[in-house]
């Protein structure tokens, strides 16, 4: 419990933080938690036009397969189809971890006079890379790992969205 002492003094710090002044800073702090939209339960956070094209084809394409009746089954198609879109994503995004931080060693082995023009010694190369790459991952930002947990939170997740879904449809209840 706080003290009477500790409580004045946070209303008193409180009045320094008023937070963003600027349109521009309330922008940047809205999407403060934003990071890569993985784990989001609506499309809002796909950036990519293209991407929410996608999101909004394979909905279709559950609307259209599934023929929804209710708006309860049309939310929980709407539920799966985000995260079956959001299941599909996650091996563009370890493609992406994995040449970000490629490129990165590259530069510093073409730094080094390490990279062959040789096909043969070119593979054995890019293998290494590959492979201090996943090491540098797991000794530090753990990125790879972080994203097979997602992963298996959103298969989890849509497994039983899905279980709902065809429990409620097939129960009759509309």
């Amino acid at each position: 419990m706080s003290t009477l002492k500790q409580i004045e003094a946070n209303r008193r710090n409180s009045q320094h933080s008023t937070g963003a002044r600027t349109s521009a800073g309330r922008a940047a702090s809205a999407r403060n938690a934003q990071t890569h939209g993985l784990l989001a339960s609506d499309l809002t956070v796909l950036a990519d036009p293209a991407n929410r094209d996608a999101a909004a084809a394979l909905l279709q394409e559950y609307y259209d397969y599934y023929r929804p009746t209710s708006p309860i089954q049309r939310a929980l198609l709407r539920q799966i189809a985000i995260l079956q879109h959001r299941l599909e994503s996650a091996p563009a995004l370890e493609t992406g971890i994995f040449t970000e931080a490629a490129y990165d060693r590259y530069e510093k082995f073409m730094e080094e006079g390490k990279a062959f023009d040789d096909p043969e010694l070119s593979r054995s190369w890019r293998n290494q890379v590959l492979g201090v790459v996943f090491a540098d991952d797991c000794a530090a930002a753990n990125a790879i790992p972080k994203l097979g947990r997602y992963e298996t939170a959103l298969s989890n997740r849509l497994m039983k969205c899905l279980d709902r879904f065809l429990r409620y449809r097939h129960s009759g209840a509309d």
